[in-house]
């Protein structure tokens, strides 16, 4: 899934949640640049399956990438029953209902498009961590001159009031309180059926971008 938007010297206007068509870019490239932003696959499974519908599962969810809502369960706990079931011993089966971190694939389609040079490689942690550095320098190379400061970055981004969990806590009959975190149980298989340590390995191999996820 991408974002798509004009860049300006203060914002991106316009986003469009959607993978373009490879045609599409492929008349833009000469212009574009891609940013790929990766978080850390075990927390995005996880945060997909807390955020997103899932059809075939959910009441009234038709399309995949739609919000879950009220109506739609969500907890640690159920979490843990569908990674554990049969129809998810392999993950990547179609089978599974859980979202697939298709990291690398993802990446490869993009470059293949835009070029090596064209494609700027970050982690959802460095933005959290350092965030007003790493997008100063994403700025530089974007040939746009950075702005403001660490303060005003996180009071943009505003990390502790304005996340999706936060906004959706009203729902949390439904969602289950989607702010619990993992169990411990569920993240040893997660990583373990996702290959975690190889699929970091591999994601930082291709990109040229080491991740420091632990």
């Amino acid at each position: 899934m991408s974002s798509l938007g004009c860049l300006n010297s203060r914002q991106i206007d316009g986003l469009l949640w959607l993978k373009p068509s490879k045609e599409g870019l492929q008349y833009l490239a000469p212009q574009l640049k891609g940013i790929s932003v990766y978080r850390k696959p075990d927390e995005w499974v996880y945060s997909a399956f807390n955020f997103w519908c899932l059809p075939g599962y959910d009441k009234g969810c038709r399309m995949r990438y739609g919000w879950t809502t009220k109506e739609h369960k969500r907890s640690p706990q159920i979490f843990h029953e569908i990674l554990t079931s049969p129809e998810c011993e392999n993950l990547f089966s179609p089978r599974c209902i859980l979202m697939k971190p298709r990291y690398v694939e993802s990446y490869l389609w993009y470059e293949n498009i835009l070029g090596r040079d064209n494609m700027i490689v970050l982690s959802t942690e460095e933005l959290y961590h350092d965030g007003f550095q790493v997008m100063s320098e994403v700025f530089t190379r974007l040939g746009l001159e950075p702005f403001g400061n660490s303060s005003t970055y996180m009071e943009a981004i505003n990390v502790n009031a304005k996340k999706g969990a936060e906004s959706l806590a009203p729902y949390a009959e439904g969602l289950g309180k989607t702010v619990q975190p993992m169990l411990p149980e569920s993240r040893r298989i997660l990583r373990e059926k996702i290959q975690f340590h190889h699929l970091k390995l591999k994601l930082s191999n291709v990109t040229g971008h080491y991740f420091h996820w632990l």
